[in-house]
């Protein structure tokens, strides 16, 4: 049985929506700033829409695929070459976690306010140490970040003078305008040197 080209078909999807906050810490401390979070938005358009919104997608999609496997090429070159006495901090954010009942189901969580470890991957050589953070704010922006990197370096900056960061490009965690003050202010009060890379995440 054919389906009318009006007739209009309900899905949902998954989406970042602005959510206003006042920042505490930081440069932008008592001003108001927007985060992202993520929530069910349901939809009801007909199939070609559907399709277009589809393609749309696909091609972003094989983009984004290069990139992981480009990037993913890019650092096997640069574990490879490392020197064992100038190591490299992998960093990013686990999924978010939060104390909710075992019974209830996923789509409620995302309502709910939530806190992220940050993971951070040691890389000396050939051996890795594996390093977390939590934010008491259970936050996880560019303040937090910062607050990460001051610890690994003030932990590690006897042995080195070359540090190397590698993340992804998220631009609310790790790579903005105020991030490359930040790297800037800080290899002016270490003396070190910090080696930056942004890799697509995926």
């Amino acid at each position: 049985k054919e389906t009318s080209p009006s007739r209009k078909w309900s899905y949902y999807q998954y989406e970042q929506i602005d959510v206003p906050y006042i920042a505490k810490r930081g440069p932008d401390k008592g001003k108001e700033k927007i985060s992202k979070k993520t929530e069910r938005i349901n939809y009801s358009e007909t199939i070609n829409v559907i399709i277009q919104k589809l393609e749309k997608c696909r091609l972003k999609y094989l983009v984004h695929r290069f990139l992981v496997v480009e990037n993913a090429h890019h650092w096997k070159i640069i574990l490879a070459n490392q020197s064992s006495t100038n190591p490299i901090f992998h960093m990013d954010f686990s999924e978010n976690l939060q104390f909710t009942p075992k019974h209830e189901v996923q789509d409620a969580h995302f309502s709910k306010r939530q806190f992220s470890l940050h993971c951070t991957v040691k890389y000396t050589g050939k051996d890795a140490k594996y390093i977390y953070h939590l934010s008491d704010e259970l936050n996880h922006n560019i303040q937090f970040v910062a607050q990460v990197v001051n610890d690994l370096v003030s932990k590690h900056s006897e042995n080195t003078d070359i540090f190397m960061f590698r993340s992804d490009n998220c631009s609310s965690q790790y790579k903005c305008h105020w991030t490359f003050g930040f790297w800037r202010d800080l290899a002016k009060s270490t003396c070190k040197t910090f080696i930056i890379f942004y890799g697509e995440p995926g």
